[in-house]
């Protein structure tokens, strides 16, 4: 998903759909994978856990990690103008 961190975009995936779609994230938006704790995010990244393999229980042993930082990048309208959007898509 494409989730949002004050002016900086990350998308949160799994280390196995980011190297399918690292060639084609832009340069300004960052990715956070989901990693169990006991790896690195190198080791994740040449031998991805698989999703099969993850026990009801273990989701405790997992963590997300940023694999690529965000950039921030120049908003086109002013805070006021993005605050009164948001306000008015609540109602």
């Amino acid at each position: 998903g494409l989730n949002f961190e004050m002016d900086k975009n990350y998308i949160v995936t799994t280390m196995r759909t980011y190297k399918e779609i690292v060639n084609e994230i832009p340069w300004n938006i960052g990715v956070m994978v989901a990693c169990p704790i006991r790896k690195e995010k190198t080791e994740e990244f040449e031998n991805p856990t698989s999703l099969s393999d993850i026990q009801p229980n273990d989701i405790d042993g997992w963590e997300l990690k940023v694999v690529k930082n965000a950039h921030s990048k120049d908003r086109h309208r002013p805070v006021s103008q993005l605050l009164f959007y948001m306000l008015r898509s609540g109602k």
